[in-house]
């Protein structure tokens, strides 16, 4: 694990500390299996160890931990079960926020011409992270490319539902990414579906967040054969 002092002021460093250990656990650079000590993130993190008590206990709800007693912390193995059932659910909201969005999309309106630079923006910043190997910045320019169309809707209950059931499918695709590498597919995928909507194509939209969709479920068998000791379940 990487050593960096966080400097923040101490009424939100158990978020900050949250908010990295998460990020560590998502991106893989703290591995499935692997052990982590409260003393030793401590003083890593040059922090007291009450805001890693803090993140422990919530990562545990979240089940990217397990809290082993007299041993220390245990980082998740990523259930395949969790995965897929998290597949099913998220695929067929998004399916169907795809489709509406789709159909009612107005390139004339402000805030749509808006959105639609953001994403393109996205979508730039994915194709650079890709070139140079920057694996996070993939990974946060993909969520952020989803996040951006649900946020069309104005439905929070929507939005939450999605990144509630999203942590260990997002570690599955670090993994994707960081072993298939299949940057320019995904890329080539986000405009497509861009693309279909700025057009009002709802079949095509549809079309190409399920080959989207597709390609994770395809890439998702092989990584739990060349990685079995990541999965469970």
């Amino acid at each position: 694990m990487d050593s960096r002092k966080l400097t923040v002021k101490r009424k939100t460093l158990g978020d900050e500390v949250y908010n990295y250990l998460k990020d560590s656990i998502i991106t893989l650079r703290l591995k499935p299996g692997q052990m982590v000590y409260e003393s030793e993130l401590a003083a890593s993190l040059g922090v007291s160890r009450t805001p890693i008590r803090e993140a422990f206990r919530i990562l545990s709800a979240e089940e990217l931990i397990e809290i082993l007693p007299q041993r220390g912390v245990r980082i998740s193995n990523i259930s395949r079960k969790k995965v897929m059932d998290a597949w099913f659910v998220r695929s067929t909201l998004e399916n169907e926020a795809i489709k509406k969005i789709a159909e009612t999309w107005d390139s004339g309106d402000e805030y749509c011409r808006s959105l639609s630079q953001e994403l393109r923006e996205l979508i730039a910043t994915q194709r650079h992270a890709a070139v140079t190997g920057d694996y996070a910045t993939f990974l946060k320019c993909d969520i952020g490319f989803h996040n951006r169309l649900l946020d069309y809707f104005n439905n929070p209950t929507l939005t939450t539902m999605v990144m509630s059931m999203r942590s260990h499918v997002n570690r599955v695709l670090s993994l994707e990414q960081q072993e298939i590498q299949e940057f320019d597919h995904i890329i080539g995928d986000h405009e497509k579906i861009l693309h279909a909507i700025e057009k009002n194509d709802v079949k095509g939209a549809e079309y190409a967040l399920k080959v989207h969709f597709g390609r994770l479920m395809a890439n998702f068998q092989k990584l739990v054969s060349q990685y079995p000791d990541y999965f469970v379940d």
